[in-house]
């Protein structure tokens, strides 16, 4: 607000430059600095990453800026004597410190290991104070936008006026003093409580996550069991130039070119993608939309297809803005233009969901995006464009949306939402009464159209508790050994829930009476034992050969970090360490 004072007031004939401080540090000429040191959030964020000693997935991301007190004095000095007016200066050391550099300069011990593991060790040790002001920053930062922050033009000035910013190093690190020694190192215990082997309660991370899924805001759309019936939608919704994103093997269906004929489209155009969509896919797909001068978004697909389409109408109604800071559930983004959504598979759930999966080819993995702002304002659950879906297809998307239910009903963010946990169990009913059928007798239309309904609930149930370390694990299968999500869901299932147990016997066992496994009189533990040993064989009974996945330890590191990066925001019913991820990972 004051900066915006100060400009409002240049715009009126006041000459004023602004001056954006960074991090500022002790005085690089003696190390002398501010006597109450520990109320110093900065200090108290470095010293608790040399406590923990830990180098984790993100920790690149934040690099550190040392700004020397009096440096920064000089700079502003020469600045402000320059004669230059009217400018914003950025007044930060851009010789960034790495948590790596750090550690070696200061000769402090670490590890690689991931940020959920340092997350479950802060939540173990409560009452630290550093750790509290790390959390605090780690959780502002999550949910900032993504800018940039350069000074260039600044350096470049200061450069001319013959001035040069310090690069740290460890003597400057080890020069400290706020009149009591080294304020790094004093008192530096590092006898921590380790992270806990128990489950049932949310990290500050979790907490965070679920406080902003509760924002989010279901939408009841246009629903309809005909594929014949989207033109008629499109009209209620006023899309009269759609841009169809869909596979390409459907160009040739007669559904698909009775679609392209409707007079109820002025123009069309259509964009195909590929089995495994990147963000680029996104990009493609709204210049296509934006050349064509289109309206509207129409998905016909499987879930990748329906995920971009989703991804691509939120763009289009937000084009000048970074897709990472739009798929928010809290972000100020406009809402997607208007959006028909089409599975043709019986898996995802993703006309139901808030999530939205693309591969990133610049970080290697697929990125999540969630948002209630691409949610589809028309749905179609056309049982007959599933009856073409392959056996082996049929049984991984099938699995694939019991794992939705399951996950869902095992989450630590499911009672926030009680009123989607009964689509779970009935998800769960339906997929166990009919996927065998749907996979054995593939134009079985009652056992197709279950499957679909299936899909859909289990799309409700998860779409705002989200998935678990099934998912987390499964996507790096995917990635790696680029199997389809459905056979990597089945890999990770069983052995994943096993290892949830006690902590989820009772979310299990009442799946377990629920699909009536079990009678009400069992206790939890051998329900629980029953539900596991039923998914089992129905993954067995669908054909699913899940040793055909050879995971080869040489991947397990990248699994395990990868994993641990998505599975920090979820409502896992336990917390793994890497130690024992890895573990897990290696008996799947």
């Amino acid at each position: 607000m004051a900066e915006q004072a100060v400009i409002t007031a240049r715009q009126r004939g006041l000459k004023a430059n602004i001056f954006r401080i960074g991090n500022l540090t002790w005085r690089s000429s003696d190390g002398k600095f501010q006597k109450n040191s520990a109320d110093n959030g900065f200090l108290a964020r470095i010293r608790a990453i040399l406590r923990l000693g830990i180098y984790h997935e993100n920790s690149d991301k934040y690099p550190i800026d040392i700004t020397p007190v009096d440096e920064c004095a000089d700079a502003y000095v020469r600045l402000a004597l320059s004669g230059d007016v009217n400018r914003v200066w950025h007044m930060f050391n851009q010789n960034y410190l790495g948590v790596r550099e750090m550690f070696g300069m200061m000769g402090m011990p670490w590890r690689r290991a991931s940020q959920l593991e340092q997350t479950e060790i802060m939540k173990a040790n409560p009452d630290d104070r550093d750790f509290r002001v790390l959390m605090f920053y780690m959780l502002i930062s999550g949910r900032s936008e993504n800018i940039e922050m350069r000074n260039d033009r600044t350096v470049a000035r200061l450069r001319e006026l013959g001035f040069e910013w310090s690069v740290p190093t460890g003597e400057y690190l080890r020069s400290c003093n706020d009149g009591a020694g080294n304020y790094f190192l004093r008192d530096i215990n590092t006898d921590l409580r380790p992270m806990r082997k128990t489950g049932g309660t949310l990290t500050p991370i979790g907490e965070l996550t679920l406080s902003v899924l509760k924002q989010a805001k279901p939408k009841d759309p246009i629903i309809s069991d005909k594929i014949s019936d989207i033109p008629a939608i499109a009209g209620k919704l006023g899309i009269k130039a759609p841009i169809i994103i869909t596979a390409e093997f459907f160009a040739d269906t007669d559904w698909f070119r009775a679609l392209l004929d409707s007079s109820c489209f002025i123009l069309h155009t259509s964009y195909f993608i590929s089995a495994e969509p990147t963000v680029y896919d996104t990009d493609d797909a709204l210049d296509a939309y934006i050349k064509a001068g289109c309206d509207g978004v129409i998905g016909i697909g499987g879930g990748s297809v329906l995920d971009v389409a989703k991804i691509t109408a939120l763009r289009a109604a937000n084009a000048d803005r970074d897709i990472r800071d739009i798929a928010k559930v809290d972000s100020e983004a406009n809402p997607a233009v208007p959006l028909i959504l089409a599975p043709t598979t019986a898996g995802t759930g993703s006309e139901e969901t808030l999530f939205a999966m693309a591969y990133d080819t610049e970080e290697d993995k697929k990125r999540p995006f969630t948002s209630d702002r691409f949610l589809p304002d028309g749905v179609v659950l056309d049982a007959s464009l599933t009856l073409s879906v392959p056996a082996a297809s049929t049984a991984f998307t099938g699995i694939d949306a019991l794992s939705h239910a399951v996950e869902a009903s095992l989450s630590l963010f499911a009672p926030s939402f009680p009123e989607d946990l009964p689509y779970a169990y009935e998800a769960a009913r339906l997929i166990f009464d009919n996927l065998v059928t749907a996979v054995k007798i593939p134009d079985d239309p009652e056992a197709r159209k279950n499957m679909l309904h299936a899909a859909n609930l289990a799309g409700k149930a998860f779409r705002r508790i989200s998935t678990g370390y099934i998912h987390a694990i499964a996507h790096r299968l995917g990635e790696i050994y680029h199997i389809p999500h459905g056979l990597a869901i089945a890999k990770a299932f069983t052995k994943v829930l096993a290892s949830y147990t006690p902590y989820a016997n009772t979310a299990l066992a009442r799946l377990s009476k629920e699909c009536g496994f079990v009678s009400d009189e069992d206790d939890d533990s051998a329900a629980a034992a029953e539900f596991i040993g039923r998914v089992e064989e129905l993954i067995d009974a669908c054909g699913i050969d899940t040793s055909s996945v050879i995971i080869r330890d040489e991947d397990i590191p990248e699994i395990v970090a990868k994993a641990q990066d998505e599975a920090k925001a979820i409502g896992y019913p336990r917390p793994f360490s890497d130690e024992e991820l890895a573990k897990l990972i290696r008996i799947l």
